[in-house]
Protein backbone atom coordinates (compact mmCIF):
# COMPACT_ATOMS: atom_id res chain seq x y z
CA UNK A 1 0.00 0.00 0.00
CA UNK A 2 1.70 3.05 -1.37
CA UNK A 3 1.39 6.18 1.97
CA UNK A 4 -0.79 8.56 0.63
CA UNK A 5 -1.56 11.76 1.33
CA UNK A 6 -4.50 13.58 3.89
CA UNK A 7 -4.10 16.99 3.32
CA UNK A 8 -7.08 18.36 5.87
CA UNK A 9 -9.99 16.90 3.86
CA UNK A 10 -11.60 13.43 4.21
CA UNK A 11 -10.99 10.68 1.70
CA UNK A 12 -11.75 7.28 0.97
CA UNK A 13 -9.39 4.09 1.09
CA UNK A 14 -10.86 0.68 -0.25
CA UNK A 15 -9.85 -2.61 1.79
CA UNK A 16 -7.45 -4.38 -0.13
CA UNK A 17 -6.47 -7.91 0.41
CA UNK A 18 -4.04 -7.66 3.45
CA UNK A 19 -5.12 -4.30 5.11
CA UNK A 20 -5.42 -3.66 8.60
CA UNK A 21 -6.57 -0.94 10.51
CA UNK A 22 -2.73 0.09 12.03
CA UNK A 23 -1.68 -0.04 7.99
CA UNK A 24 -3.95 2.35 6.84
CA UNK A 25 -3.37 5.02 9.79
CA UNK A 26 0.45 4.41 8.99
CA UNK A 27 -0.24 4.87 5.08
CA UNK A 28 -2.50 8.44 5.86
CA UNK A 29 -1.07 9.42 8.83
CA UNK A 30 2.48 8.26 9.11
CA UNK A 31 1.03 6.77 12.73
CA UNK A 32 -0.28 3.54 12.91
CA UNK A 33 -1.19 4.27 16.42
CA UNK A 34 -4.14 6.35 14.87
CA UNK A 35 -5.97 3.72 13.91
CA UNK A 36 -9.06 4.30 16.05
CA UNK A 37 -9.79 7.75 14.06
CA UNK A 38 -10.51 5.29 10.97
CA UNK A 39 -12.41 2.98 13.21
CA UNK A 40 -14.46 5.43 14.71
CA UNK A 41 -15.25 7.87 11.59
CA UNK A 42 -16.84 3.75 10.13
CA UNK A 43 -19.39 3.87 12.70
CA UNK A 44 -17.16 1.68 14.98
CA UNK A 45 -16.33 -1.35 12.80
CA UNK A 46 -15.23 -4.37 13.97
CA UNK A 47 -11.63 -4.40 12.75
CA UNK A 48 -11.92 -8.23 12.68
CA UNK A 49 -14.86 -8.19 9.86
CA UNK A 50 -12.78 -5.50 7.93
CA UNK A 51 -13.45 -7.26 4.52
CA UNK A 52 -11.57 -6.72 1.23
CA UNK A 53 -13.58 -4.44 -0.85
CA UNK A 54 -15.11 -2.42 1.93
CA UNK A 55 -14.94 1.44 1.51
CA UNK A 56 -13.61 3.39 4.97
CA UNK A 57 -13.63 6.93 5.12
CA UNK A 58 -10.70 8.18 6.12
CA UNK A 59 -11.02 11.07 8.44
CA UNK A 60 -8.58 14.22 8.04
Amino acid sequence: MAKKQNEGLPTTHKVEQGDSFSDIAQAYYGDSNQYKKIIDANGGIDPKLLQVGTILTIPA
